[in-house]
């Protein structure tokens, strides 16, 4: 899986820090991910003499950084009056995107953001929000480009290996996606590239379906609020003014009582099930209950042996003419947050989407993935829990190759 998150974290740094940062610092993605999963280290306090491997991959995290902006600043002025040739473009080739060179712009003009933060408090910010890389307080990081843009995708990256996992490993779920897809991929003309209508891709009944549960499954951290200025009612409890209140979006996910399961618990909630998110406009009655049993009496009587090939009963293939399947949010509103909830949730959801559902749709369009041995069944790796989405536990042993495309391909 970490071979999904390589090549999407690649593309995301060539296009929000430019070219240079990885031609530069080769080592820069193993370092990161490195990183990423010792975050727990710095949270709890671990010093570094228990933990030299955590310190070390910050340390060269950081080096690479300072590297890159040294080289930026020899060719392309600084973070904010960008000198190089591409000066007046949106995206500067030693800088990276303008989003961000406006963002530390207007940070940079702040009260108290001119001196980098110390280690703890990055690495605590970073844990929180995913927003901040641990620095040392003599480094030379410029505070424009620090935090360094690979750690806002890390959450959204993380997701689009699950999403692709999921996939892969259930050959009739994939099989209805890439059938969906298929209405909404075009060839180019002048090319032969593969590509996508974004705005209909991402009305996709199925496909958002999968990447609601994969967020709804994998994603762990606490929703934090505080009553501003009066007290809070919430039914018959009451929230002190300006008392913490911690909201884990895990105890949100797996409430048995919010989630539906199919028929028969056909996917308990602890299990992947994108039918949660499907409905239908004139549901199918239900099938009659056995007198004996109190369960239902299907003609066919034997129950599905994993849950992608019960995805039939909710919409991803039966019927899908006569009576398609519509994905709605709504039933589960105030129990899916995986981006938090509010008029603070965060602001770069939609973002965050169109990025996993359009590295996903590549992947299963243009290669085939077959998962080998116990790959199938990875679990999470739960050490930085409360950070955002989990990493797998292990590796996810694979054979993959290139699909043939009948007409013209990448």
């Amino acid at each position: 899986m970490q071979f999904v998150g390589d090549e999407a974290m690649t593309a995301f740094i060539h296009a929000f820090c430019g070219p240079h940062l990885l031609r530069l610092c080769p080592g820069f993605l193993q370092d990161f991910w490195d990183f990423d999963r010792s975050l727990h280290v710095f949270l709890q306090g671990v010093p570094r003499i228990f933990a030299p491997r955590a310190y070390a991959s910050r340390k060269k995290v950081l080096d690479a950084v300072k590297t890159w902006q040294k080289h930026a600043r020899e060719h392309g002025g600084t973070a904010t009056a960008p000198g190089g040739p591409h000066a007046d473009d949106d995206d500067d080739p030693f800088w990276g995107s303008s989003f961000f060179r406006e963002r530390h712009k207007m940070f940079l003009e702040m009260d108290g953001y001119t001196t980098p933060p110390s280690p703890r408090k990055t690495s605590a910010q970073y844990g929180r929000t995913s927003h901040h890389i641990p620095s040392h307080p003599n480094t030379s990081v410029d505070p424009q480009t620090n935090p360094v843009p690979t750690l806002r995708a890390r959450n959204s990256i993380t997701a689009t290996s699950w999403t692709v996992f999921e996939l892969f490993r259930s050959p009739s779920l994939l099989a209805a996606v890439r059938a969906e897809v298929a209405s909404c991929t075009t060839t180019s003309n002048n090319h032969g590239h593969v590509q996508f209508d974004t705005d209909r891709l991402l009305r996709l009944p199925l496909f958002q379906a999968v990447y609601a549960e994969t967020l709804r499954l994998r994603m762990h951290f606490y929703v934090i609020r505080m009553p501003g200025r009066v007290d809070m009612d919430i039914r018959d409890w009451v929230i002190p003014c300006q008392s913490i209140v911690c909201t884990s979006t895990t105890a949100a996910h797996m409430g048995s009582q919010a989630w539906p399961t199919g028929l028969d618990n056909e996917y308990p909630v602890d299990t992947f099930g994108a039918g949660r998110f499907l409905t239908r406009p004139n549901p199918p009655p239900p099938p009659p209950e056995d007198p004996q049993t109190g369960h239902s009496a299907r003609p066919d009587a034997k129950p599905p042996a994993r849950e992608e090939d019960s995805q039939t009963a909710h919409g991803t293939r039966a019927d899908a003419k006569t009576n398609p399947p519509t994905f709605s949010l709504t039933p589960v509103s105030n129990s899916w947050i995986p981006y938090g909830g509010g008029p603070r949730q965060c602001p770069g959801r939609q973002f965050a989407k169109r990025q996993i559902l359009l590295t996903t749709v590549l992947f299963i369009t243009l290669f085939d993935v077959e998962i080998l041995g116990g790959g199938a069944d990875v679990k999470e790796d739960l050490r930085s829990f409360s950070m955002g989405v989990a990493h797998p536990a292990g590796k996810v042993p694979c054979r993959m190759r290139r699909r043939r495309r009948e007409r013209g391909g990448l």
